[in-house]
């Protein structure tokens, strides 16, 4: 049995122009959902950013004959009852991002204002059904606020198992950190290089590589790039090859599994046109495979769960 995670980010703006709401997830080859993002109060409590998004947009099958007032909408139902129909799967809520951080600077370095973002930030995992916490803190400023980084994470990482005590032996719930291999070169250089996926402007796999682009591999460093002559636009990505090349490195050095930023972008072979997408020069879907899926095949697959799984328990 294969014990690789397959984890990817779910945006929550991603719902409006670019259309991917949670059904569009191909979340069998997933193994964790990251939620993103959670904002933070001046106080240090952790709020929904989009409480529409989040909560209350009704999507199909939902009804407006209940109790408007206590029950759960939005996409965080559409992303429980994808958990329910696939008891391996586990959704996080994700805190922070690049726009929301500045707001932790003075958080992490108080210790009252930590207190509240660790009780709420619970809060809102038990409010809706979480399976943990994700800290997505781009970046501490100083030693002052990285030890202060740690110390939130501690203090989080006990409140969640004090609250796992509360649910019971079975339970866990989990508080991720994932190295973010990115940004390795952008618009500060002067010479173009790889891995500026998230510049402004970068384009999404599922759209590359451009019609009139040329595709090349560096096979020693193994990026990709595509590069078009005619309007002098070069574009540094992913493509199979180099997935399957990452999967693969990821198996021979034993790590845990892989991080994918964002979801919308990758290519849904089942759905090639996804007409419901966004589209134009750019945007419009070019063939090829789901990178998620060429990595989770080159890790030697991802964990589905123990067989144990009911609807009251399952894996984490």
């Amino acid at each position: 049995m294969t014990n690789k995670l397959s984890v990817g980010y779910f945006v929550n703006w991603g719902i409006y122009d670019r259309k991917f709401p949670p059904s569009a997830l191909q979340v069998d080859t997933l193994t964790h959902i990251l939620y993103a993002f959670a904002n933070i109060s001046p106080d240090g409590s952790v709020i929904l950013s989009d409480k529409w998004a989040d909560i209350e947009i009704h999507y199909p099958d939902d009804s407006w004959d209940e109790d408007q007032s206590s029950n759960l909408y939005g996409c965080f139902k559409q992303l429980y009852l994808l958990k329910k129909a696939n008891r391996h799967l586990k959704v996080l809520l994700s805190i922070g991002g690049w726009s929301y951080s500045p707001a932790l600077h003075p958080i992490v370095v108080d210790p009252h204002k930590r207190a509240t973002f660790v009780e709420t930030a619970v809060t809102l995992l038990e409010d809706l059904g979480l399976d943990g916490l994700d800290v997505d803190y781009e970046y501490p400023q100083d030693d002052e606020q990285a030890q202060g980084y740690v110390a939130l994470l501690c203090e989080l990482r006990l409140a969640l198992d004090a609250h796992a005590q509360k649910k019971g032996t079975d339970y866990h719930f989990a508080l991720t950190l994932f190295p973010s291999g990115k940004d390795y070169a952008g618009s500060w250089d002067s010479v173009a290089g790889h891995h500026s996926i998230l510049e402004s402007g970068s384009y999404d796999y599922r759209a590359l590589p451009l019609p009139g682009a040329v595709t090349q591999i560096d096979s020693d460093r193994m990026p990709c790039w595509s590069y078009d002559p005619d309007t002098k636009e070069m574009i540094t990505y992913d493509n199979e090859e180099t997935a399957a090349a990452k999967g693969q490195w990821i198996q021979d050095q034993g790590l845990g599994g892989a991080m994918f930023w964002e979801l919308s972008g990758d290519k849904c072979p089942s759905q090639p046109d996804r007409s419901e997408m966004e589209c134009g020069p750019g945007k419009d879907a070019a063939p090829g495979p789901s990178l998620v899926q060429v990595v989770a095949d080159a890790m030697g697959g991802i964990f589905k769960g123990t067989g144990e799984e009911s609807e009251g328990w399952n894996w984490l």
